[in-house]
């Protein structure tokens, strides 16, 4: 097998070909969107500070800003979106088996994103509810190696393991290879395309941890906010769609989360936590915002690139820049 079919490479190749399509059919618009930092939304790979903003500069970022809006009928209709589909064939030729193990967690977590936003693609829209989005998670399929998988299926058996195949099924082996040890870093790597969820990317074996952290980092920074006056926490949607995996209870969800947050929310939560008793905090959750946050709004189209040179160190030349 040529370097061309190592999955990494066909994976981060497609990932590439992705956020290409979607910068040539990205016009700008205006509407009110709260704005995520570049520099906190795109995790670096060497030790860095990042900005920290207090509450009222993050409410002052709730203003008319220019925001994507992806032109799917022009996409789904150019000779560039048939090629992508084209290229996603690959995966039916690639062999998991030759991975790591930290390399095969890396390559369902990154499907999984690049997964939820090719499924906008050929449903010609983003979800714009509930029962669209079941629609992407639950229906839409890669063949990789011979078998099928959506992101659900990669999400509760390969990475959580809450479902199981059947033994004889030639997924089983690679389920209990790629499961998780720390599920709870693992909910915060997947994206389903939209702003409530973390910012995928191209996430990198040996950088995954810190790449989730910084990420998380990024996603609760913009999603949470602590009212210290009102003695109230509240949450991302993203949250309460995991509220069993994240701890079950509104206090047991704040505590697990807490690491990700930013170093003046964690402030603002302890100071809430030494004032008021468990119970006295008040924990909600915010409505489900359906914009789209698709990788190459986050990343420049370089930085995957380099993703694959460094990951792999293979030559580019195949790459279509």
């Amino acid at each position: 097998m040529g370097n061309a079919r190592h999955p990494l490479y066909v994976l981060y190749t497609l990932y590439n070909s992705m956020a290409e399509l979607i910068r040539l059919f990205t016009s700008k618009a205006t509407r009110r969107v709260s704005v995520l930092n570049i520099a906190d939304a795109r995790p670096s790979l060497s030790p860095r500070m990042l900005s920290q903003s207090s509450d009222q500069q993050q409410q002052q970022q709730q203003q008319q800003q220019p925001q994507e809006v992806i032109d799917y009928t022009s996409l789904v209709r150019s000779f560039a979106y048939h090629k992508f589909t084209l290229e996603t064939c690959e995966l039916q030729r690639v062999q998991l088996g030759q991975l790591t193990l930290p390399e095969l967690k890396t390559f369902f977590v990154v499907m999984h994103n690049m997964l939820a936003v090719h499924a906008h693609f050929v449903m010609a829209s983003a979800p714009s509810n509930l029962v669209d989005r079941r629609l992407v998670t639950d229906h839409c399929f890669y063949n990789v190696g011979g078998s099928l998988y959506s992101p659900t299926l990669i999400e509760t058996h390969m990475l959580l393991g809450s479902v199981k195949f059947p033994p004889h099924d030639p997924r089983f082996k690679l389920q209990v290879l790629s499961l998780s040890s720390d599920p709870v870093s693992i909910l915060l790597a997947l994206s389903d395309g939209t702003r409530s969820s973390p910012s995928q990317l191209p996430y990198i074996p040996k950088h995954l941890s810190t790449q989730i952290e910084q990420t998380a980092r990024a996603f609760f920074k913009r999603t949470v906010m602590v009212k210290v006056q009102e003695a109230e926490v509240i949450l991302p949607f993203f949250c309460k769609r995991y509220y069993r995996e994240f701890g079950g209870s509104p206090m047991a969800v704040l505590r697990t989360l807490l690491p990700f947050f930013t170093p003046t929310q964690r402030q603002q939560v302890a100071e809430l936590m030494d004032t008021e008793s468990s119970v006295g905090i008040d924990v909600t959750y915010g409505p489900y915002d359906w914009a789209v946050d698709y990788p190459c709004l986050v990343l420049a189209h370089d930085s995957i690139l380099e993703v694959i040179d460094e990951t792999l160190a293979l030559p580019l030349v195949l790459i279509h820049k």
